[in-house]
């Protein structure tokens, strides 16, 4: 007798493993990580045996381990192929504005992964706000692949403050990730043009936003009263500066 088919629609031809983990993919993202019991997981995904989840990932901290890694192998091939071609093609002279691109094209691939793609930017957002989990979102290949970005966009703007650049480079990301999260949000139908319907048009829109303050190399501080700043917020028992 055939399993039926889970409440969440995913595929019960898929290897039970992966099916697990994209049933924890649909319902972390829907409810939050800490909502979602592991005896849900195995309810959703119409397995037969109760303890599947906790044969396969051992807890739940498992599951999101297993997650990443899963999504990593996802787009592996992919980021390898991207700085395979960018040696090939001798492109040493990329703009801030292409390094972004670089920088953001795992997060692209994954968006356009079957099934899930748009439900891992929900549980990336959500995990981002409001777990305590100590999960590496980012493995190996992401983190040598930022590392990369970095140093080219740093060798583009020589006077530009390397900690700050590091700093605005992981601030874009979880930028990308939250705000790619929210785009199918109700919020959104009332807050004129709070997306593009363009998604290309959308992507070069955030990347235009982004490299603007990531290439900016003078200090905003010299801009700023800063005596005016802090005595207005010392009124409101706000400490600044």
């Amino acid at each position: 007798m055939q399993e039926s088919k889970s409440h969440l629609m995913v595929d019960v031809k898929a290897d039970l493993r992966e099916r697990l983990l994209l049933v924890a993919i649909k319902l972390f993202a829907e409810k939050g990580f800490a909502a979602v019991s592991m005896r849900t997981i195995n309810t959703e995904a119409g397995t037969k045996n109760k303890s599947a989840v906790h044969y396969h990932f051992g807890n739940k901290a498992g599951i999101l381990k297993a997650i990443f890694e899963w999504v990593g192998k996802q787009v592996k091939p992919a980021v390898q192929d991207l700085w395979l071609q960018i040696e090939h093609q001798n492109k040493d002279e990329m703009s801030v504005q292409e390094l972004l691109l670089v920088l953001y094209a795992p997060l692209i691939l994954i968006q356009k992964i079957p099934q899930c793609g748009h439900d891992i930017f929900k549980l990336w957002s959500k995990l981002l706000l409001d777990s305590n989990e100590d999960t590496n979102f980012m493995d190996e290949l992401f983190q040598s692949h930022f590392l990369s970005v970095h140093k080219r966009i740093a060798q583009q703007l020589p006077e530009k403050n390397k900690e700050h650049l590091r700093y605005q480079l992981n601030h874009s990301v979880f930028g990308f990730i939250a705000g790619s999260a929210i785009l199918d949000s109700k919020i959104l139908e009332n807050i004129k043009n709070a997306r593009i319907d363009d998604e290309q048009e959308m992507l070069f829109a955030f990347i235009d936003y982004a490299s603007g303050g990531i290439s900016n190399t003078q200090a905003s501080e010299g801009k700023i009263d800063i005596l005016f700043w802090r005595e207005y917020f010392s009124k409101h028992s706000v400490l600044f500066g």
